[in-house]
């Protein structure tokens, strides 16, 4: 992809540069930089793989879609380029107040999300109410393997795929 080696040219420039100032401060605030580069990157590559799977489902109700190949839809993904800013949606408000600094933006409690993760096999601690740190990994993992954004946060979406496992 050109944005990742766009980021290494710039990741090796800044170390060249670095390395001809000796500036311990200067190596140290461009090493948060490009830190911070990172994770935007990392962000944007979970925001392209989710679009990837949107445009997949909405391409199979697409008459034609049959003649197809998966590997020309990918084709066609390596031209969109995502450019900042990313204007950010706000969070649907919900009858309840979100718990644990906004982890669950749904009305569930814990109890009963720690519930669902067990029945699911991701969570195998006590059921105690507690949003730890048990927990929270559990909501990861579930979002990663079921094709979810994995930030740990429960909302619509990862509570509608979870809440499934409890009827079980």
């Amino acid at each position: 992809m050109n944005i990742k080696k766009f980021v290494l040219g710039l990741i090796i420039l800044i170390f060249l540069g670095c390395s001809a100032t000796n500036d311990p401060s200067t190596v140290s605030n461009l090493q948060v930089k490009v830190a911070q580069i990172e994770n935007r990157m990392n962000k944007k590559e979970q925001e392209l793989e989710k679009l990837k799977y949107e445009v997949r489902e909405i391409a199979k109700l697409v008459e034609g879609f049959d003649s197809m190949q998966d590997d020309d839809i990918e084709d066609d993904f390596d031209d969109i380029k995502i450019e900042e800013p990313i204007i950010k949606r706000p969070i649907a408000k919900t009858k309840t107040k979100p718990t644990e600094n906004g982890t669950i933006r749904v009305s569930v409690k814990v109890i009963t999300v720690q519930q669902a993760l067990t029945k699911a096999g991701y969570y195998n601690g006590s059921i105690d109410g507690k949003l730890g740190s048990k927990t929270k990994s559990a909501i990861v993992e579930f979002q990663k393997d079921h094709g979810l954004v994995s930030d740990g946060i429960i909302g619509k979406k990862t509570w509608d795929e979870m809440s499934v496992y409890l009827a079980k």
